[in-house]
Parts: structure tokens; sequence; C-alpha cells
């Protein structure tokens, strides 16, 4: 039982996600250091109580209607959330620019978290807690055609909030509000493990502090 579960795997990715995956980019070079990063043995422990934490995590945000239709609303929106942004915030004038911004930081980071999410192959929670015969419901989502680590939503909100708090330093305390909250809609819509929260941010800190990602947009 231990070593079917193990050998479980997401898959296929979606057309869209493959479109990154024959990509290059400057950040490749982070690649392999960021696979020495990996999640517990689908049969483990640690995986059991990741699994366990997200169907408390969902259980509870059903009772939170408003809180719900926020972590919806990332999923759905994707980036175009942090364009909205943009557009809303009068402190920001040249908004071309940030637009610009977020297309080139998406350009950019793109091929790295979805040649790591080929590499890793792991089954997002529902697949596995299927396997396990789990009552685990993820919400309808947008960013379930992939493996499941790391999480990209989380990775691309990593850097997307540090640049933007970055270059607009009175919003900056907002935008890592903003983050922890992405972070939090992950479990709670039931889409990705603890594990692939935290090595997103992993992966995200390696592109932020690359010197060429720096001197492009002006950390």
């Amino acid at each position: 039982m231990e070593n079917a579960i193990d050998e479980l795997k997401f898959g296929n990715m979606s057309q869209e996600s493959l479109y990154w995956l024959h990509r290059a980019t400057y950040l490749d070079k982070h690649f392999a250091s960021i696979t020495t990063f990996t999640f517990p043995a689908n049969s483990s422990d640690s995986t059991k109580k990741e699994l366990n934490t997200i169907i408390d995590t969902i259980n509870a945000v059903k009772e939170n209607k408003e809180l719900l239709a926020r972590y919806q609303e990332f999923d759905r929106k994707s980036f175009r959330f942090f364009r909205e942004l943009i557009e809303g915030l009068p402190m920001i004038e040249n908004k071309d620019e940030f637009n610009n911004m977020i297309s080139a930081i998406i350009a950019d980071a793109s091929p790295v978290i979805y040649k790591l999410k080929e590499f890793h192959q792991r089954p997002r929670p529902f697949q596995l807690a299927a396997a396990y015969k789990i009552r685990l419901y993820p919400f309808k989502t947008m960013s379930q055609d992939c493996a499941s680590y790391p999480s990209a939503s989380v990775y691309f909100a990593r850097m997307l909030c540090e640049v933007i708090g970055n270059r607009c330093p009175d919003i900056y305390s907002n935008m890592q509000i903003l983050f922890s909250d992405i972070c939090a809609s992950r479990l709670a819509l039931g889409l990705n493990y603890q594990s692939d929260i935290d090595v997103a941010i992993v992966a995200a800190d390696k592109m932020l502090e690359d010197q060429e990602f720096k001197v492009k947009f002006k950390l």
C-alpha cells in the first residue's frame, strides 16, 4: 500500500502550463539548488497531517462566506488581481510601467516554477486524499492544472508583493498582509499542502535575490 501511494503522481499538466516548461530564462540557474528541497513522502505521517490540516481549514472557511469569496477571488483572477490593484492605487501614477513590470516578472519567473512542478510531480491534495479514501473536497479552482509542489500562486504572489511593496514603500505592510492572505487561501481552498507553500517562498526568494532580477525590477 505504501509503495503504491508513494508512486502516485499528478500526471500531465495543461497546455498553458506546458508552454512555460519549454521556455528558457536567466533564472533557470537556480533550478538545481531549489530541487534539493522536497516534500515528505505521500505515505508519511507528515503528509497525512498536512491533509488533515487542509480539511480543517476548508471546514473553517466554509463558515465565513466573506473570507471564502475573497480567497476565491485570488484564485479566479490570478495576475489580474494585481493589475486591478495597481489600477486602484492613486500613488502609482505610471500604471503602464507597473503593468509591464508584472508581465516581465511572469515571463522571467514562470519557466522555473513549471520545471520544478514537472520535476517533482506531486499529486494535488484531492488526488492523494482519494487514494487514502479521505473526505477532502477542494473548492472549484482555476489553478489545479499542474502538479502541486511548489505552489505557483504563492511563488508569484511573493515576488509581486515584494516588488510592488518595495517600489511603493507606503503600502509595503499592506502587500505583506495580502501575501499572507494568499498563502492562507491555498490551504483554505484545498489546493495546496503547507509544504508546497513553504518551498514556493524559498523559490521566490531565490528569484528576488538574483542580481539580474534585482537590477531589472529596481529592488
